[in-house]
């Protein structure tokens, strides 16, 4: 059964040591630029405020609170 899953010796020894190393940068880009996004659309929202155009800001503001409570995956 372990064969039919797929457990054994899938990645070597290095290459899961290479993988599980810790860094920051990528995290710190990742959340400056998911905040920035989030910044950008709602001043873009305050200056749509009372119009027709704030709909589909109103929607991607949503996808963006979304996706920031989400969990990222590294693929």
């Amino acid at each position: 059964m372990d064969d039919f899953v797929g457990s054994g010796d899938v990645l070597s020894k290095a290459r899961v040591k290479e993988l599980s190393k810790r860094r920051n940068g990528p995290g710190l880009v990742y959340l400056v630029s998911h905040f920035g996004a989030i910044g950008i659309n709602t001043y873009v929202l305050f200056l749509t405020q009372g119009t027709w155009w704030c709909v589909p800001f109103f929607f991607l503001q949503g996808v963006l609170v979304c996706f920031f409570v989400c969990p990222r995956t590294r693929v």
